[in-house]
C-alpha cells in the first residue's frame, strides 16, 4: 500500500509542478500585455490631433508601430515598455471629425458675437481651453528643438526639415516642387500657417517671447519657399 501510495504521488508532483509553470508564464505574459497596453495609451495620449481655433489639422496623430519591452528587476516583477517607432494616422476618426465640426461651429459663433451677437457658450469655452491647452503644449515641443538646432546651424535647417513631419501645413508647403506652379497653392498654405501662428492668433498661454521669436522664423521660412517659387532661378533649396 505505502509503494502504491508513493508511485500515484510521483505521478501528480509533476503535474503539479508543471501548472505552476504555466501559471507563472501566464502571469508573465499578463504583465507584459499591461505594459505594453499602458505604453501605447501613454503614446496616444501625447501625441492626439491638434486643431487650430478654425478646425484645421496642426499635426495628425501618431499611432505606435513597435513597442520595446523589458522585464523589471527580480525585486519588482513587471515590464517596461516604450514606443520605438510610430506613423501618423492621417485621417480622422469618428470622435476626431465630431471634434473638429464642433470647433468650427464655435469659431463661427465667435465671429458671430463679434459682429454684434451677445450668445456665448460655456461648453464652447471648455473646448476652447482644452485645444489651446494641447496646441501650447505642442508648441513647447517644437520650441525645444528650435533651441537645439541653433547650435548646429545658426539658420536652423534641421529644425524646418524635422517641422515637416509635426505640422502639417508646412510639411505640404515645403514638399511643393519648387517651381512657378506651385505658387498659388503655395500661397493658400502659407495663409492656413499664419492663421495659425501669427503673434495675434496664439493663445494667452503660450505667446511668450521665445515662442514669437519661433513662429516669425517659420513664417519667415515659409515667405522663402514662396520667393523660391516666384524666381526659381535664383533659389538656393539648401538654404531652406
Amino acid at each position: 500500500m505505502v509503494v502504491l501510495c508513493l508511485y500515484q504521488w510521483k505521478l501528480v508532483h509533476p503535474v503539479a509542478t508543471v501548472n505552476q509553470a504555466a501559471l507563472k508564464r501566464n502571469r508573465i505574459r499578463k504583465l507584459k500585455r499591461q505594459a505594453r497596453t499602458s505604453a501605447e495609451e501613454k503614446f496616444r495620449e501625447g501625441h492626439q490631433i491638434v486643431f487650430d481655433s478654425y478646425g484645421r489639422v496642426i499635426r495628425w496623430p501618431r499611432e505606435p508601430t513597435d513597442i520595446l519591452c523589458r522585464e523589471k528587476s527580480s525585486k519588482t516583477e513587471g515590464f517596461v515598455c516604450s514606443v520605438k517607432k510610430w506613423e501618423e494616422r492621417k485621417y480622422r476618426n469618428s470622435e476626431e471629425e465630431s471634434l473638429q465640426q464642433l470647433l468650427r461651429l464655435d469659431k463661427q459663433a465667435e465671429l458671430d458675437r463679434q459682429s454684434g451677437s451677445e450668445s456665448d457658450n460655456d461648453k464652447a469655452a471648455r473646448r476652447r481651453k482644452t485645444e489651446d491647452r494641447k496646441r501650447c503644449k505642442l508648441y513647447e515641443e517644437w520650441l525645444q528643438k528650435f533651441k537645439n538646432s541653433e547650435k548646429r546651424d545658426p539658420k536652423r535647417r534641421s529644425f524646418f526639415k524635422w517641422l515637416e513631419s509635426d505640422y502639417a501645413d508646412f510639411g505640404a508647403l515645403r514638399k511643393l516642387p519648387l517651381r512657378k506652379p506651385s505658387l498659388r497653392k503655395a500661397k493658400k498654405l502659407y495663409r492656413h500657417i499664419a492663421l495659425q501662428i501669427h503673434s495675434d492668433r496664439l493663445p494667452d498661454s503660450c505667446c511668450g517671447e521665445a515662442i514669437l521669436e519661433m513662429m516669425v522664423a517659420i513664417l519667415e521660412n515659409g515667405e522663402k519657399i514662396k520667393d523660391c517659387m516666384a524666381n526659381p532661378h535664383t533659389c538656393a533649396p539648401g538654404e531652406l
